[in-house]
């Protein structure tokens, strides 16, 4: 995974900038972590998002060798060239996306 993010791999490297910027989104509104440096809490989302990647690398080749007949569908956004593939639930004129919780 490490090597697939320094080769500047397209599709990695989105997943794990996207992933960065949400846990350092999360991390700045949890009490545990208001004291730290901003440097610190970039550091900590950084390495919390390459474990989520890699956790979530572990289970989907695991579902893929259980289930290797079945389809994986998500709710968030895919290429749609497998293994998962990406649903919309709600139409996007009666629902909206927030952009922010507070």
């Amino acid at each position: 995974l490490r090597a697939r993010i320094d080769s500047k791999e397209k599709s990695i490297v989105a997943l794990y900038r996207g992933f960065s910027r949400f846990m350092l989104e999360d991390l700045d509104l949890h009490p545990a972590t208001k004291e730290l440096s901003k440097n610190k809490r970039k550091k900590l989302s950084s390495q919390v998002s390459f474990e989520m990647i890699q956790r979530n690398q572990s289970y989907s080749n695991l579902v893929e060798m259980v289930f290797p007949d079945h389809l994986r569908f998500s709710i968030h956004a895919h290429n749609n060239a497998g293994p998962k593939f990406g649903i919309q639930l709600f139409d996007r004129e009666v629902v909206r996306a927030t952009q922010t919780l507070e």
